[in-house]
């Protein structure tokens, strides 16, 4: 944590700058070397360490880019360019750069790098199996809903193995519950028919998880 006086400057000087923190993290999206570089040397240790624990192979790697935009909320991956897009505003690398420091102090929930790519992974890996068995992409606005709950659980999932978190977290627990015990038992299979078999409008997380546990017997 940084001092007071410290933390107090740096707001000051950067309002007196006349500069958001958006503006400021767009600046450095071209100079934030400490997050880009902890990335390009990390992710395919990260991914390896995902492979062991979750007995699964990744089939190549996503494209990532870097960004700060105000009306592009968070990281997300681009299935249809198969590009993981980090924000910088949200992303601190594990290091005690100025540059992590200052992003933990102004956003003190920021995603550590290392989380941002356990769960990233799990929509690119979804994306595989989609390719892998013929799956095509949800078209409708209900099917798109529907694929997002499972999809955001199952990136849940691939986070949660590696960080061995199993606490609350507002909108993400639920779909990580719903989809846990069918990855637990049925692994790839059951992903695969998760993003195949999507929940009914109105269907309960309990009722769709015993629905598909009860297919996949």
């Amino acid at each position: 944590m940084l001092p007071r006086r410290l933390s107090t400057a740096i707001i000051w000087i950067t309002a007196v700058a006349g500069l958001s923190y958006s503006e400021y993290v767009g600046h450095r999206v071209r100079n934030n070397r400490p997050l880009v570089e902890y990335v390009a040397a990390n992710k395919h240790g990260l991914m390896a360490q995902q492979e062991k624990e979750l007995g699964i192979k990744f089939n190549g790697e996503p494209n990532i880019q870097y960004f700060s935009k105000r009306d592009i909320p968070g990281t997300y991956y681009d299935g249809e360019t198969n590009t993981l897009w980090i924000d910088v505003n949200d992303t601190v690398s594990p290091r005690n750069t100025p540059e992590c420091i200052i992003t933990r102090l102004l956003k003190p929930k920021a995603d550590g790098a290392d989380e941002t790519i356990y769960h990233e992974m799990g929509h690119f890996y979804l994306r595989q199996l989609r390719m892998k068995n013929g799956i095509a992409q949800p078209r409708t606005d209900s099917e798109k809903f529907h694929a997002q709950r499972v999809e955001e659980g199952v990136a849940e999932y691939f986070e949660r193995r590696m960080t061995k978190f199993d606490g609350f977290e507002p909108f993400r627990s639920g779909q990580w519950h719903m989809v846990k015990p069918i990855i637990d038992q049925y692994g790839e299979r059951g992903m695969a028919f998760l993003i195949s078999n999507l929940s009914k409008m109105d269907e309960p997380s309990e009722e769709y998880q015993k629905r598909v546990l009860a297919a996949l017997r």
